[in-house]
């Protein structure tokens, strides 16, 4: 958020990389360009209902990869190399395609049930920890 969008009083506490996500001792703004499409969200902090950490992934790959990587074990005690070639492949790429799907991601919602989803890739669990607190550390001086 540029300083030329705040409010009169607004002051900028913390802005995530690239400016995606900015909370001042007022509100919290969401502002995103995608392929050519703008979105932005704005809840105000006394607004805010909940904040959520997600973290989501498609956990059937990583079964499934440990089954190829087991049907490679059995290969290998048999003496069957095209099953141990077969297994450690689709182990592999199961498991790099389950990599691929865990997702971090926080959820702040107003207490209108509308919120911002915003991905937390790259941020290290301590950054996450530090925004909420951050978050809820304004929302406790707006209150008093």
């Amino acid at each position: 958020m540029e300083d030329k969008c705040l409010l009169n009083g607004e002051q900028i506490i913390t802005q995530s990389d690239g400016n995606i996500i900015t909370l001042t001792n007022i509100r919290i703004r969401y502002s995103d360009k995608q392929f050519g499409k703008a979105h932005i969200i704005s809840i105000m902090l006394e607004k805010v209902g909940s904040i959520e950490v997600k973290y989501q992934s498609n956990i059937v790959l990583l079964i499934l990869a440990i089954i190829g990587f087991l049907a490679a074990l059995f290969g290998l005690a048999s003496n069957e190399s095209e099953l141990v070639f077969f297994g450690l492949i689709a182990g592999g790429i199961l498991t790099a395609s389950y990599l691929g799907t865990r997702k971090h991601a926080l959820a702040i919602t107003s207490d209108s049930g509308k919120g911002i989803l915003f991905h937390t890739k790259g941020m290290k669990q301590e950054a996450v920890l530090k925004f909420i607190d951050q978050v809820e550390q304004a929302i406790s001086e707006i209150k008093n």
